[in-house]
């Protein structure tokens, strides 16, 4: 069994925040060929991998995607993906259903979610390279022999994954170097300096 055979039997409902994320495929391929327009229920988020380029057409408008770029088809919006270079893009995606807590208060990973959803955003770059490590870091756990926390990895990764896109998809990707200021540095000085004491 190969990793993608793997990973996609491993599919399922994962609780998200007070919601939860249906994964409905994991996909890749080399050379991705053309297609023609369509749509889907389901969110389909693609990240173009080591080489080729191309557009992401929605809804008659061409978006240009490369190396790193991640772009999102949200449900029920017409699509088509089309190769501008050659060779054809390397390509690896997810399909996943999100569905909200029915009430009450979101917490942040409810919030970070329903913003991903609203968002306008078609096409993200991969500024860190934070999405595609976690894709390989999930490929990697797949394509070896499963051991006894085989299933705990998967979920994990595949948690940060689809938390990594919504970041990314909702426009709120975090910079690894930012200072903290306010409230939140004071408090880390403060932990810092009892810390050192």
């Amino acid at each position: 069994m190969d990793w993608q055979e793997r990973l996609n039997r491993s599919l399922g409902r994962t609780p998200l925040g007070r919601g939860t994320v249906e994964v409905l495929q994991w996909a890749y391929d080399r050379h991705l060929a053309d297609n023609r327009p369509h749509r889907h229920t389901f969110f389909e988020v693609c990240l173009v991998g080591k080489y080729g380029a191309g557009e992401f057409i929605v809804q008659d408008r061409a978006h240009r995607m490369g190396l790193g770029d991640l772009f999102i088809a949200r449900p029920g919006v017409i699509h088509q993906i089309v190769n501008t270079g050659r060779p054809n893009m390397e390509l690896s995606w997810v399909s996943f259903q999100w569905t909200p807590a029915p009430s009450g208060q979101p917490g942040e990973v409810d919030a970070l979610l329903r913003d991903f959803a609203d968002a306008p955003m078609l096409v993200a770059p991969d500024g860190q390279g934070q999405i595609a490590a976690l894709w390989q870091a999930l490929r990697a756990v797949a394509s070896a022999p499963p051991g006894a926390a085989y299933e705990a990895q998967h979920q994990a990764l595949a948690t940060a994954l689809i938390l990594g896109i919504a970041q990314a998809g909702a426009g709120r990707e975090r910079l690894p170097d930012a200072e903290p200021s306010g409230p939140e540095a004071s408090d880390q000085a403060a932990r810092l300096a009892v810390r050192f004491i």
